[in-house]
């Protein structure tokens, strides 16, 4: 069950970054969509949602057209490393307490009350939820949410421009290893932090996600923004979790792609759509150092 358990969610991990629900597609629907242009390529990057449901296609035909036209596919992760076996042996290594130690003995007693009725309302036997590390549980619980209300990583949008991707150079911005890591790196204070906020968010994920969707849809950036850097308005205590999760990666990626602006050849990129927002986003490091960006 524990290995189960765990592979069901390796393409799962990610959703803090940024999450979706889908009611119905609007005919305005436009996506999180922008063209970055040097004096020797473009470069276009699409904000991702990681988990959809089959309504939302077809998509855009600009969205659509700029994918066929592009002879690189950038993912934040190519998803050949998340298929992998290794990864699994990675989240079992970085993401469980070794044998003889517990969640129990890195937790808080209130945070440990809040969390067994929320095990025992998605069926997870505490024991089992125990050898998770908080990080680790408290993507498992959004996951388990997430599937409950009928989204699939197989909707996502990582997922269809990978299946559409047969012919094409595929590259990643980041190693799965890098990320799994980054968590890895987090004080327990933290991850405590990240469990305790996703279990009190829990029965509001639904709605959130909803405006999230709708902000996907319309291409408003300035709601993603918003409604992604939640947590930290509320709560100071999650900057160094955000440090770490976005800004940190944010200038790394941008980065990569700089580098892809000073080739020859038409990049397609696509990121969780709360790295490419606000005033440390990857689009606004793009503008500030004079590339062209335009939203399409």
């Amino acid at each position: 069950m524990m290995k189960k358990q765990i592979k069901g969610i390796i393409f799962l991990w990610f959703i803090f970054y940024i999450v979706f629900y889908h009611v119905s597609v609007r005919a305005e629907q436009k996506g999180l969509f922008w063209q970055v242009s040097s004096n020797k390529s473009i470069v276009y990057i699409l904000g991702s949602v990681h988990l959809f449901k089959k309504e939302i296609y077809p998509l855009d035909q600009k969205i659509e057209q700029a994918f066929n036209s592009s002879e690189v596919i950038a993912f934040e992760v190519n998803l050949n490393e998340m298929d992998s076996m290794d990864m699994l042996a990675l989240f079992q290594q970085k993401g469980l307490y070794p044998e003889g130690d517990s969640l129990k003995s890195h937790i808080s007693e209130t945070t440990l009350n809040l969390l067994i009725p929320r095990l025992q309302s998605h069926g997870v036997p505490a024991e089992l939820a125990m050898r998770f590390r908080p990080w680790l549980l408290a993507m498992t619980l959004q996951s388990m949410e997430l599937q409950r209300l009928g989204f699939m990583p197989e909707y996502g949008i990582d997922r269809y421009f990978f299946e559409k991707a047969e012919g094409k150079e595929i590259t990643g911005l980041e190693s799965a290893q890098y990320q799994i890591e980054i968590f890895d790196s987090l004080s327990e204070k933290v991850q405590e932090l990240f469990l305790l906020y996703t279990i009190r968010d829990m029965d509001q994920l639904s709605s959130i996600t909803d405006q999230l969707l709708k902000a996907w849809e319309s291409g408003d950036a300035s709601i993603v923004e918003e409604l992604t850097f939640r947590p930290l308005k509320g709560d100071p205590g999650f900057l160094p979790l955000y440090e770490r999760l976005f800004y940190e990666r944010n200038s790394a990626m941008a980065l990569r792609i700089e580098n892809f602006l000073k080739t020859e050849k038409r990049h397609f990129v696509i990121i969780g759509a709360g790295h490419l927002v606000g005033d440390r986003g990857i689009i606004e490091i793009l503008k500030k150092k004079g590339y062209k960006v335009r939203q399409l």
